[in-house]
């Protein structure tokens, strides 16, 4: 007498199969979550010291060309704001958290600086900071 085997086609996987694979994601997302989330924090900061710099080298330009003689269509009584629009610059650098890390453009020293950076002594660019404000305070410091 021969008994016969059952031949059982197993499809698919067992709950302790799935359970092990859950729980394998699980620690992979607790580990890189953080880690994007923090280079993402890194990539805002740097994204708005590179405007801070491009703010500070496009007013320094303006302040030179107008001494030079060579630009007509600004003056250093002109508002930052309209100087960087003719620079084709439309970063809003007057509300309170204009960068993409959350911290807003300040000048001292011939240094445009971010609020987050806590420099003492560093003034916040307003709707009526002229570029003349700006080259005296920089002066000045």
């Amino acid at each position: 007498m021969v008994n016969t085997l059952k031949k059982t086609n197993k499809k698919g996987f067992t709950l302790v199969e799935l359970v092990i694979v859950i729980a394998i994601l699980a620690i992979l997302a607790a580990i890189a979550i953080p880690t994007v989330s923090n280079v993402i924090g890194t990539a805002n900061k740097n994204t708005d010291l590179a405007n801070a710099q491009t703010i500070e080298l496009a007013l320094k330009t303006a302040d030179a060309e107008i001494a030079a003689k060579t630009r007509t269509d600004i003056t250093t009584a002109d508002k930052v704001t309209t100087v960087l629009a003719k620079y084709g610059i439309t970063l809003d650098i007057i509300t309170a958290k204009s960068g993409k890390s959350g911290a807003s453009f300040q000048y001292i020293g011939s240094k445009v600086v971010l609020s987050s950076d806590t420099v003492t002594g560093a003034k916040a660019f307003t709707a009526n900071t002229t570029l003349d404000n700006f080259i005296k305070d920089t002066a000045e410091s």
